[in-house]
């Protein structure tokens, strides 16, 4: 009897990790994107509700391999909600975002959350690279959550 116990709680294990895999992530979805991303090219990795992206989480717009841009920070029933959008060389947008727009604000407060939160979110791939073996990536989303942070000081 205590095999079977044994044999079904692993089972259950089992079925709860391949839950949580990345896998299941890039079946997330953004359904509000910003202005001029590709809903072809885009790939959630974070947490989810369903199919919807929901909580801490990068949205990422490939291009071939490489990754053309991307948000860091918090999606909520599929929408971004609080982030950072970073496009090389051409800087970040970043604040609370409303139907894939950042609104007009000469408050600092939505700039500031906005880079905390992504920080948290870059902390939390870097922990998931490293329990995945993925040494090189975690040590990319450190650096990227440290960056993030020093664009506040």
């Amino acid at each position: 009897m205590r095999s079977r116990s044994s044999l079904l709680l692993t089972s259950l294990c089992s079925v709860l990790l391949a839950a949580a895999s990345p896998a299941t992530w890039a079946a997330c979805r953004v359904q509000t994107l910003p202005e001029g991303w590709s809903a072809a090219a885009v790939r959630w990795e974070g947490a989810c509700i369903g199919d919807n992206a929901d909580g801490l989480g990068i949205l990422k717009e490939q291009q071939g391999s490489s990754v053309k841009r991307m948000f860091l920070g918090r999606a909520s029933k599929g929408d971004m909600l609080l982030g950072v959008v970073e496009e090389p060389n051409q800087g970040f947008l970043a604040g609370h975002f409303q139907q894939g727009k950042l609104p007009a604000t000469d408050e600092r407060w939505p700039a500031i959350s906005a880079f905390e939160e992504a920080a948290k979110a870059a902390d939390q791939a870097a922990t998931r690279f490293d329990a995945e073996g993925n040494k090189a990536s975690a040590q990319y989303y450190r650096d990227k959550a440290v960056m993030l942070r020093k664009q506040m000081d």
